[in-house]
């Protein structure tokens, strides 16, 4: 009965760790998106002190069909972009521009994709 227990706690453990180890646990990530303020605007879930109002939550982006107010597909080539160069996708948009290198863009969609 212990050992079955035991093992079903590991089990779901190791599910946890693998479903959201690499975004959750990410320093760099997290760090990357309180350095650059992202969370003055947005809900992020996993960055501390991340509950801004003026954006969307960041909480499951990638179940969304469409981002940047509905004006774009959800994949990953529109969301590099409008990282990139917000005003280039909505030229009326509030989020500005934040001088992300295509690295720092990268390891944000990462951590993005696994809330």
């Amino acid at each position: 009965m212990i050992t079955s227990l035991v093992v079903r706690a590991l089990v779901l453990l190791v599910t946890v760790v693998t479903l959201t180890g690499n975004a959750i646990g990410s320093p760099e990530a997290k760090a990357l998106l309180k350095t650059k303020a992202c969370g003055s605007c947005h809900i992020i879930p996993g960055v501390k002190e991340a509950y801004g109002k003026a954006g969307p939550t960041l909480k499951d982006l990638r179940k969304r069909l469409r981002i940047v107010g509905g004006t774009l597909a959800n994949n990953t080539k529109n969301l590099k972009a409008w990282l990139k160069d917000p005003k280039s996708k909505r030229p009326a948009t509030l989020m500005p521009n934040m001088g992300l290198t295509d690295e720092e863009i990268e390891i944000i969609i990462e951590y993005l994709n696994r809330l």
